[in-house]
C-alpha cells in the first residue's frame, strides 16, 4: 500500500480460494447421491460444478451362470462304441469250437476267442478320454460360476459384526424429544427422514462439496424443524463403514473441508474442543452473513466405524456446542456398541482455535465478514514477497526493516458487492523472527508509531480500539492492537484505514485495510479479525 494514502492494496483474482486440494483416496467409491432437498431448507446448498459421484462397477462384467442350472445338470457320460453292447460275462459263456479229426499231426490248440480281452486297450483309451472330457466340463462350469462376477466387495465384508450393523435403523437418529434437550421449549417436529444414501440429500454447512470415496454399509439422515422464532432447525446424519480405518479416512476429509469452509457466504465464528463424547470430535460454528445472520453449529464425530454429522441452525445467535451435544447423547449411546466405538461419558467443553487450513498461518477468506449483509465474496492471493509501503504512519520501511528473518504478504479483495469502493481491500503482512524478544520489540515500535502518528503527521487522526487477547494453538498466548486512522488529503477529502498488529510468540502480523467512511468493518468485526489473525499465526 502507498505512503500516505497514494497506493491501494493489490487486487486478487476472483478465482482464488483457500480450500485444500488433497483428498484421501480409497479404493471404493461413493454411492450416487440424489437431488438436494427443498430449496428453502437451511441444509439445501447446491454447489456449481459439483456433480454427484456414482459407485464404480468393473469395466466388463459378464452375467454369471444360473447356479441352479449348473447344479441340476446331469454329469457327462463317457461315449460308448456300438460294438460294446455285449457284456463281458456273455462273451465268456460261448464255448470254443471242437476241431475235427485229422490224420495230420495236431497243432497246439488256440485259446478261445475273447472280444473283451482283444479290445481291452481300445476300451481303456475311450474310458480315459471320457473322464478327461468330464473333468474339463466340470472345471469350465466352475470357472464360469465363480469367474464371471467379482468376489465380495471390500465394503461388503466388514471386520465388525454385520448383523450388529444391520440392527441399526432410523429409530437410532435424533427424535423431537432429543432435540428438545438442545433448545428447551422449542416445538420440534421431524421434517424428513432418509434410510439410504440416495435419499440422504440434505447437506450440513461447509460440507456441500465433500468428495468421499468410500461406500457406506448404512446411511441414515433426519432433519427436524420448528415453527418458533429464530428459524430453528437441525440435521443429523449417521454413516456406517466397513472398518474403523475407512471411517477415519472419511472423517479426515470432512474435517479438512469443514476447516477451510469455502462456501459462500460462510464465515468461521468459533470452535469448541469436546472430550468424552466419541472417538473423535470436531466442532465449528459458522455464520451465513445474510439478513438476518444465520448461525450453524456443526459437529463431526467418529464412533468406531460410524460417523455422525450434526448441524443445528438458528438466526440471531448460535446454539452453543454444549446444547447441541445434549441432543446427541441418546442416539450416540444407541449406536456406539454395534459399531465398536467409544460410548458417551460426561462430555467436557473448552474454547479452541478453529482447525487449520491451507495456507497455514494466514487468514482464510472464510475468516472475513461481509460488509453488506447478503452480498459479497472474499478472495485472496497466494502468499508472496512483501512489497507494501504501508500507509505512512508506520514510520518504518516494512519491506526491509531490520529484525524479521522472513516476511511475506497476502492481499484480500471483496467482490460481488455493488457497494464496494474501488479502493477497498486488505493486506496481511506476516513477519517471522528468531525469538520472541525480537518479535516483541518489533511490535512495540510499530504500534507506538501508529498510535503517535499525529505527532509526526498533523493531518492524521488516530483512534485506538480495545486490545484483544486470547489463546492460540498449543495454548500459546496471542494478542492484538487495532487502530482507525484518517488522513486529510484536502479541506474536504480524506483517506481512511483500519489497521491491526497481532503477535503469537515469534510471529507478527500487520493488517492494513483501505476503507471509506461508509464502507468499513465495525469495531467488533475488526477486533475479531485481528484476534483470528493472531490465532492463525500460532498454527
Amino acid at each position: 500500500m502507498p505512503d500516505r494514502g497514494n497506493e491501494v492494496p493489490r487486487r486478487a483474482s476472483d478465482s482464488a480460494s483457500d480450500g485444500p486440494d488433497d483428498t484421501p483416496e480409497v479404493e471404493t467409491t461413493l454411492a450416487r447421491r440424489g437431488p438436494l432437498i427443498e430449496p428453502d431448507s437451511p441444509f439445501a446448498r447446491p454447489v456449481e460444478g459439483v456433480a454427484p459421484l456414482q459407485a464404480a462397477l468393473p469395466d466388463s462384467e459378464e452375467p454369471p451362470l444360473d447356479v441352479h442350472d449348473a447344479d441340476d445338470a446331469p454329469p457327462p457320460v463317457p461315449r460308448r462304441s456300438a460294438a460294446s453292447t455285449t457284456s463281458a460275462s456273455d462273451i465268456d459263456l460261448i464255448p470254443a469250437p471242437v476241431p475235427k479229426a485229422s490224420t495230420e499231426p495236431a497243432l497246439p490248440a488256440s485259446p478261445p476267442h475273447n472280444w473283451l480281452r482283444d479290445h481291452r486297450r481300445t476300451l481303456l483309451i475311450w474310458l480315459t478320454g471320457a473322464l478327461v472330457m468330464a473333468l474339463a466340463v466340470a472345471v469350465g462350469v466352475f470357472a464360469l460360476r465363480s469367474g464371471g462376477r467379482p468376489t465380495a466387495s471390500p465394503t461388503a465384508s466388514p471386520s465388525g459384526n454385520p448383523s450388529a450393523v444391520s440392527s441399526l435403523t432410523v429409530d437410532d437418529l435424533m427424535t423431537p424429544e432429543d432435540a428438545t434437550l438442545m433448545v428447551p421449549g422449542a416445538s420440534w417436529v421431524v421434517t424428513a427422514t432418509a434410510g439410504t444414501p440416495s435419499e440422504a440429500t440434505a447437506r450440513a454447512a461447509c460440507l456441500s462439496a465433500t468428495d468421499e470415496k468410500v461406500n457406506t454399509l448404512a446411511t441414515f439422515q433426519r432433519t427436524l424443524g420448528t415453527s418458533d422464532s429464530g428459524q430453528l432447525a437441525a440435521l443429523q446424519q449417521l454413516d456406517v463403514y466397513s472398518t474403523a480405518q475407512a471411517a477415519e479416512a472419511v472423517q479426515a476429509t470432512r474435517v479438512a473441508t469443514l476447516a477451510a469452509c469455502t462456501e459462500v457466504p460462510a464465515r468461521i465464528v468459533s470452535s469448541t474442543a469436546i472430550a468424552g463424547l466419541a472417538d473423535e470430535a470436531q466442532q465449528l460454528t459458522v455464520a451465513y452473513d445474510e439478513d438476518p445472520v444465520q448461525f450453524h453449529t456443526v459437529l463431526l464425530l467418529r464412533t468406531g466405524r460410524a460417523l455422525t454429522i450434526l448441524d443445528v441452525t438458528r438466526t440471531g445467535e448460535p446454539v452453543p456446542a454444549e446444547s447441541a451435544v445434549a441432543g446427541l447423547l441418546r442416539p450416540l449411546t444407541a449406536v456406539c456398541k454395534p459399531v465398536e466405538g467409544t460410548c458417551p461419558g460426561t462430555p467436557t467443553f473448552s474454547p479452541t482455535v478453529p482447525p487449520s487450513a491451507d495456507p497455514a498461518g494466514w487468514l482464510l477468506t472464510s475468516d472475513f465478514p461481509r460488509v453488506t449483509p447478503g452480498a459479497g465474496k472474499w478472495t485472496g492471493t497466494a502468499p508472496a514477497a512483501l512489497t507494501s509501503h504501508g500507509m505512512g504512519c508506520e514510520n518504518m520501511t516494512l519491506a526491509s526493516e531490520p529484525g524479521p528473518t522472513d516476511r511475506k504478504q497476502r492481499t484480500y479483495l471483496l467482490t460481488q458487492d455493488p457497494r464496494v469502493p474501488a479502493t477497498f481491500g486488505v493486506d496481511e503482512m506476516r513477519f517471522d523472527f528468531s525469538d520472541e524478544a525480537t518479535a516483541a520489540a518489533f511490535v512495540t515500535k510499530l504500534t507506538d508509531n501508529l498510535a503517535n502518528c499525529r505527532d509526526r503527521v498533523l493531518t492524521a487522526n488516530v483512534s485506538e480500539l480495545t486490545a484483544v487477547r486470547g489463546t492460540g494453538a498449543s495454548d500459546l498466548p496471542v494478542s492484538a492492537r487495532s487502530f482507525v486512522i484518517d488522513q486529510s488529503t484536502s479541506d474536504s477529502a480524506s483517506v481512511s484505514y483500519q489497521v491491526s498488529v497481532a503477535v503469537a510468540g515469534k510471529k507478527v502480523s500487520y493488517l492494513l485495510a483501505s476503507v471509506t467512511a461508509d464502507f468499513r468493518f465495525t469495531d467488533d468485526q475488526l477486533g475479531a479479525l485481528a484476534l483470528r489473525s493472531a490465532q492463525r499465526l500460532s498454527q
